[in-house]
């Protein structure tokens, strides 16, 4: 705690979190005696079952054939796809279990827990679970061949039957048929006094990412995830944040929203880092360092659904982004969701922004310059919109480039600090008077990757400048930006003027 607030202090925040114990499980697997963990078998077992997805299954992964690794912490399993990861955390646990729902499990010792994997893909995420369940079910059988029929049990969700061994097997050969994995089956072991779920409390999920950024690494790194989860909780009081993480980055974070961390054993894609550093004018870092980096830890942010928790968990996901920029190896920090590049120490000048209790807005969000002229200035956003429906644009302002900015900038702090308030034909100014920025909305009219909702900010530089007639508004945007699959990694393109 003493080194969490020494490390704050820098921020200028102090104060005592609250820790809380992270989210159940998916699956849930009962064994008899503790088994090791079946890393390159559990590798090809899932590259089997789920062709056109890249595994590593675990933190020790590095490809070879036949290898296990001890499992005493819980191990990730990451899934990669060309726009996609999944992340599933399993956890051998040396005690029995003991269910939430009072119901009595078959007769075991000890338990593996199977997180959820990070898909919105229900039929996918059972599937992940019954492959690893059926791994690690028979890494028990080998270790103990006298209990092989009767010393493993799978259970895929709360409340489903109780699966042997050969049950399982035999929802592994329908697998191969049926990816779907119907929930009925016609064997398995019922709960015995299951009772039903309390969802009285239960909100409706969000699959919708709100930022992603990455640090590039050029060493391997043992992070200490304590003052990390405790300096959350200082800078979103009331978060709840918890960290479930291996040293080596792996992991999750769950509290007021869910961040994924997601660590690689290779470089970063080049071409997107030099299209980063193209547009990151501010970047003075090692060029040379950057370009020789070994791998790279990714963190995604799931977004919660109201405005004002948005801001409280971009506000965590920045002091966790900027805490782990101090670790030696990290080489720079890039923005997934805009692009944009940064040295440790700019994300450490960033992230002190969090004090006056506001986001960094450079650090989330990027203006690209479509016009740079003075007296016809065009600006555009990015960024913006997972926090409050829309981007905004400035088109041929007639404005002195620093005064465009500056007043853009000013829209973006107060967006970010009130949400999305500002009505269509509404003014905007330093003052209740100043009537010089009219604000209405339209479907973007810059190139992006797809339509997005703009508030287009228009000058009158004349002293008696009052609004004119307002067009007939259309439909207000919803402040909750279209969703999207939490993990997948985009490459958006925006901008440019669409002609």
């Amino acid at each position: 705690m003493e080194r969490c607030k020494r490390l704050l202090s820098q921020f200028g925040y102090s104060g005592r979190p609250d820790i809380h114990q992270g989210p159940a499980a998916l699956a849930v697997l009962l064994l008899q005696t503790p088994i090791p963990f079946p890393t390159s078998r559990l590798r090809d077992q899932l590259g089997g079952f789920f062709a056109g997805i890249t595994w590593w299954a675990g933190d020790a992964d590095l490809g070879q054939a036949g290898r296990t690794t001890p499992f005493e912490r819980a191990e990730t399993i990451l899934g990669r796809t060309r726009d996609q990861s999944i992340l599933c955390t399993v956890q051998q646990n040396r005690h029995p279990y003991g269910p939430a729902n009072g119901h009595v499990p078959p007769d075991h010792r000890l338990h593996v827990t199977i997180g959820a994997p990070t898909t919105d893909d229900a039929a996918l995420a059972r599937g992940i679970a019954l492959i690893v369940g059926v791994t690690l079910a028979a890494a028990d059988a080998t270790v103990n061949s006298d209990v092989a029929e009767g010393g493993a049990w799978l259970q895929l969700e709360p409340g489903s039957p109780w699966y042997s061994v050969t049950d399982m097997r035999s929802l592994a050969k329908m697998l191969e048929n049926d990816r779907t994995l119907p929930r009925r089956f016609e064997f398995g072991r019922p709960e015995v006094a299951a009772a039903p779920a309390d969802t009285s409390g239960a909100r409706r999920p969000v699959s919708e990412r709100l930022g992603s950024f990455t640090l590039l690494l050029d060493g391997d790194v043992h992070i200490d995830w304590a003052p990390i989860a405790e300096a959350m909780n200082i800078v979103d009081p009331g978060g709840d944040w918890c960290i479930v993480a291996s040293p080596g980055g792996m992991g999750f974070a769950t509290g007021r929203s869910r961040l994924h961390m997601i660590w690689a054993p290779m470089p970063y894609e080049a071409d997107a880092i030099e299209q980063g550093r193209a547009r990151s004018f501010w970047f003075d870092g090692d060029r040379t360092r950057v370009a020789r980096h070994r791998h790279y830890l990714t963190i995604a942010l799931i977004a919660p659904e109201a405005f004002a928790d948005r801001v409280s968990a971009a506000k965590a996901m920045t002091i966790m982004v900027a805490l782990l920029a101090r670790l030696p190896q990290v080489a720079a920090v890039f923005n997934n969701m805009v692009m944009t590049l940064f040295t440790p120490d700019q994300v450490q000048g960033q992230a002190a922004i969090l004090a006056r209790n506001e986001v960094p807005i450079q650090l989330w969000i990027w203006a690209a310059p479509n016009a740079l002229t003075d007296g016809d200035v065009s600006l555009t956003t990015g960024g913006l919109a997972p926090f409050v429906g829309y981007e905004v644009e400035v088109w041929n302002a007639p404005l002195p480039l620093a005064v465009a900015t500056e007043k853009l900038n000013g829209v973006l702090r107060y967006l970010l600090i009130n949400g999305p308030v500002v009505a269509h034909g509404d003014t905007i100014g330093d003052n209740a008077v100043d009537q010089t920025t009219r604000c209405f909305f339209a479907p973007s009219r810059a190139e992006r990757p797809e339509p997005v909702d703009a508030m287009m900010l228009e000058f009158d530089l004349s002293p008696s400048a009052s609004p004119r007639r307002d067009r007939a508004p259309p439909p207000r945007p919803d402040p909750v930006a279209p969703s999207r699959p939490a993990t997948a990694m985009r490459r958006p393109v925006f901008g440019r003027k669409r002609v």
